[in-house]
C-alpha cells in the first residue's frame, strides 16, 4: 500500500470512502435520506477502525485498490450496509443493473399510470425498457415480474 497520502486523503478509494461514510451517517448529506436514512449504515470496523488501523486502512485491507477502469463501490445486498461480506469493487455497469427498485404509489416496482392505463417498465445495462402498457397495475406488475425474472436468469448465466 505505498500509494498512501495522509492517511489516504488523495487517493481514489480515500474519496469513495469518505462518501460512503458521509450518505450514512451525516444528516446534512443530499444522499442521505436513500443511505442512512434507510438504515444503510458502515460497519463499525470501517467507520471506527480495529486493532491499531485506522477506519479507512480497515476499508482498504478488506477490499483492497480500485481496480483500473470504471469501477465503483457497489453494496451486493442494496438492504443491508457497507461491510467486507457485504462489498465489492463493480464496473459502473454491474452497479446500475444492481441498483434497489424503488416502489411507486402502488408499491409495485416498475409500474407507471399512464393516464387510465399503466405501463410497466424495466432498467437493464442503465437503460430503461418499456414492457408495455395494461389495464390495471398488477398486469404492468406481472409484465415486470417475469422481465426482471429473465433479466436475473440471463445476469447468473454470465457470472
Amino acid at each position: 500500500m505505498g500509494k498512501a497520502i495522509h492517511n489516504g486523503v488523495g487517493m481514489v478509494e480515500y474519496k469513495c470512502y469518505r462518501g460512503l461514510l458521509d450518505r450514512c451517517h451525516t444528516a446534512t448529506n443530499k444522499n442521505y435520506p436513500s443511505y442512512g436514512g434507510r438504515g444503510i449504515t458502515v460497519c463499525d470496523r470501517w467507520r471506527f477502525g480495529e486493532n491499531g488501523k485506522a477506519g479507512f486502512e480497515c476499508f482498504l485491507d478488506d477490499i483492497g485498490e480500485k481496480p483500473v477502469g470504471d469501477y465503483c463501490i457497489d453494496r451486493i445486498d442494496n438492504d443491508k450496509g457497507y461491510s467486507k461480506e457485504n462489498c465489492r469493487w463493480a464496473t459502473r455497469e454491474l452497479s446500475m443493473n444492481n441498483q434497489r427498485q424503488r416502489k411507486n404509489k402502488f408499491g409495485l416496482p416498475g409500474v407507471i399510470a399512464n393516464g387510465k392505463r399503466y405501463t410497466a417498465q424495466i432498467r437493464d445495462m442503465g437503460k430503461v425498457f418499456c414492457l408495455g402498457t395494461f389495464d390495471t397495475p398488477a398486469q404492468a406488475s406481472e409484465a415486470y415480474q417475469k422481465a426482471r425474472a429473465k433479466k436475473l436468469i440471463r445476469m447468473e448465466s454470465v457470472s
